[in-house]
């Protein structure tokens, strides 16, 4: 089991603006946190 700290991890720069980590990315996967603060929102 790998364990990852999601406070560790550096925001992605995405298009909609909000804190992106991408956890672990694999050939056919990733697997990502998404932090949505109040008043945010997905396009």
């Amino acid at each position: 089991m790998k364990i990852i700290n999601t406070k560790d991890v550096q925001i992605a720069d995405t298009v909609h603006k909000v804190a992106v980590k991408k956890l672990i990315n694999f050939e056919h996967a990733t697997i990502v946190h998404i932090e949505l603060k109040p008043g945010e929102a997905l396009k």
